[in-house]
């Protein structure tokens, strides 16, 4: 069947054409003893049609131009959705529960950096002084050029 509700359509019971899926269906309910998912089950379902991708369930039928649902819920549409996107993958908490922070620390430990705040510099020791000491100091410059 092509696809969009206004393009041509051929009824495969009797070989009469129409200019979209609507006229087809129609026809079908008016001419033919056929609901719309029975045409569909009898002409054009495919054996992935009607079946959850995710868990395999049975689907629900949309219409004649969309056929079946492709998942059975909103579960297995968000779990389809996180294996695609890869959110099982350590490291991920979700976007939106994510603090900037912590998605900085996450990508830097994704670079092979330790932490954000000591770029892999061990805290007790006098560079880590060091290193805050000018932190401290470029901030306040900032600071003092931003703000006056």
């Amino acid at each position: 069947m092509a696809k969009g509700l206004y393009t041509p359509q051929i009824c495969i019971e009797c070989s009469k054409s129409f200019k979209s899926v609507l006229s087809l269906a129609r026809h079908l309910t008016q001419t033919h003893p056929l609901t719309t998912k029975q045409y569909f089950d009898k002409h054009l379902k495919s054996p992935e049609d009607g079946v959850c991708s995710n868990c395999q369930v049975q689907t629900t039928f949309l219409n004649l131009g969309s056929g079946y649902k492709k998942v059975c819920g909103h579960s297995c549409a968000a779990t389809i959705f996180r294996a695609e996107q890869n959110m099982d993958s350590p490291g991920w908490k979700g976007r939106v529960q994510i603090t900037p922070i912590e998605q900085l620390n996450l990508h830097l430990e994704r670079i092979g950096v330790k932490d954000c705040m000591n770029f892999g510099i061990d805290p007790g020791s006098s560079a880590w002084n060091t290193s805050q000491t000018a932190i401290n100091k470029n901030l306040a410059q900032t600071f003092e050029m931003t703000y006056g």
